[in-house]
């Protein structure tokens, strides 16, 4: 099964998870040099956007009849058609949280106990054998979860959101009561949402970290970690204040970006009437004013971004170090090799986890701004006889009827718009065209 594109389907499977296939173009590049683009598998036609389309209308109608969710409607949605591929998801997330705060501290603290023990002697060191094998394993499959993460939450999932929320917003625009700038839409919201998804994918992967490595250290060390949970827990509240911060900033920054996207298409409709009335300097002034507002909030969240993540960073090594000063006063008897580096090993799995969540939790949030500003463009009124969506997915639209849109007025008994052709609507100078389009 090839997609639209031509491209062939990426393979399904564990092959397809770890990405294995670009082992054969790599040896394809060094033999012959860069292989043509045509032989990078493509996202299939699953993710096109004719099969999207129906799938989309039916989940957007069938969650839409939701009142007031607290969940943006769009995040619904997108888990009625993608649920698959955010559940694997998550289980592979999981794995790549547990490796590293779970397993691996507790196979190095096991090592360490066993080769200080007559066993060890006695064995010959098989058994510490056994124990750098599991590690050197647990390294293994960090990788490959990791991997998997990465292939199902930003590539399948994100590709399937981006097809989803576009298809949406163009199925909405030709049926749209007033004329919108539905490029903003997808410029800024859509495509801000799969950028965001890129960090979003070591969310769930940080919270079972935490849940796994806060478990790990009490078992290991008991009330003497209190000291580290205590510096880790007012690092985290502080973070998640400053993500807080970064929500309101992060609205102001996508409404300064419709305001320069809103300049720059009228700039480029009309740069006829532009050029003829010598009116470059007027709109290139306008550009830059709204284009210094919306980079002014961009740095501003930027800033309250790298705050939060510098005190993530910083976090887990105040934690560690809090936690083996307190076992070495409160329990000397437990102040051991082994447990110091199972503690040290977790909290400096931790650093990922304290650093992540708060910037999941801005990024989520970001996404759940754009997803309410979708959920609301997708609501408004309809123009009265527009365009009905096709049962054939080869045909774009069809109309039977007229659409009428301010001057606009465009009358059919029964227009089919094939995918594919050129459709043309014509008319006099001023009659609307432009404005309908949009």
């Amino acid at each position: 099964m090839t997609a639209d594109c031509g491209f062939p389907s990426a393979p399904g499977g564990l092959a397809g998870l770890i990405v294995s296939w670009m082992l054969s173009l790599i040896i394809a590049g060094l033999r012959r040099g860069a292989p043509p683009v045509e032989d990078a598998p493509g996202p299939g036609a699953r993710y096109s956007a004719a099969e999207v389309l129906p799938r989309a209308i039916a989940a957007w109608e069938h969650c839409s009849a939701f009142k007031r969710p607290r969940i943006p409607v769009m995040f619904h949605v997108l888990w009625r058609m993608w649920r698959w591929e955010l559940v694997l998801g998550f289980l592979w997330s999981g794995l790549q949280g547990a490796v590293p705060t779970v397993i691996r501290p507790l196979l190095l603290k096991l090592l360490i106990r066993h080769t200080g023990t007559q066993d060890f002697i006695d064995d010959g060191g098989r058994e510490a054998g056994f124990f750098v094998a599991a590690l050197l394993a647990s390294l293994i499959a960090e990788g490959v979860a990791a991997t998997a993460t990465r292939v199902l939450f930003a590539d399948r999932f994100g590709v399937g959101m981006v097809t989803t929320c576009t298809a949406l917003v163009y199925h909405k625009t030709l049926r749209s009561a007033k004329p919108t700038n539905e490029r903003a839409l997808v410029a800024s919201d859509v495509v801000g949402c799969f950028e965001n998804l890129r960090m979003l994918c070591l969310l769930p992967q940080s919270l079972v970290a935490l849940t796994g490595g806060v478990g790990m250290v009490l078992a290991t060390i008991g009330v003497s970690a209190t000291a580290g949970l205590v510096i880790m827990s007012a690092a985290l509240v502080a973070s998640v204040q400053v993500a807080k911060l970064c929500v309101r900033v992060e609205r102001l920054a996508l409404k300064a970006a419709d305001v320069r996207i809103e300049h720059m298409t009228r700039a480029v409709e009309g740069v006829r009437a532009v050029k003829l009335s010598a009116w470059e300097p007027q709109f290139l002034k306008v550009i830059r004013a709204a284009r210094a507002e919306q980079i002014k909030y961009v740095r501003r969240r930027r800033s309250m971004f790298m705050i939060s993540i510098q005190v993530g960073r910083a976090s887990p090594v105040l934690s560690g170090a809090g936690s083996v000063v307190m076992l070495a006063v409160v329990a000397p008897e437990n102040f051991t090799a082994g447990n110091v580096f199972a503690v040290v090993s977790v909290f400096n799995a931790l650093r990922l986890a304290v650093t992540m969540i708060p910037a999941g939790t801005s990024y989520l949030a970001a996404c759940s701004v754009s997803a309410r500003r979708l959920e609301a463009y997708l609501r408004e009124p309809e123009s009265p006889g527009a365009p009905q969506a096709p049962d054939d997915p080869s045909v774009v639209a069809q109309l039977a009827g007229s659409i009428s849109r301010g001057d606009f007025q465009l009358s059919a008994e029964n227009l089919t718009m094939p995918r594919g052709a050129v459709t043309a609507v014509v008319g006099p100078v001023g009659s609307g065209k432009t404005t309908d389009r949009k």
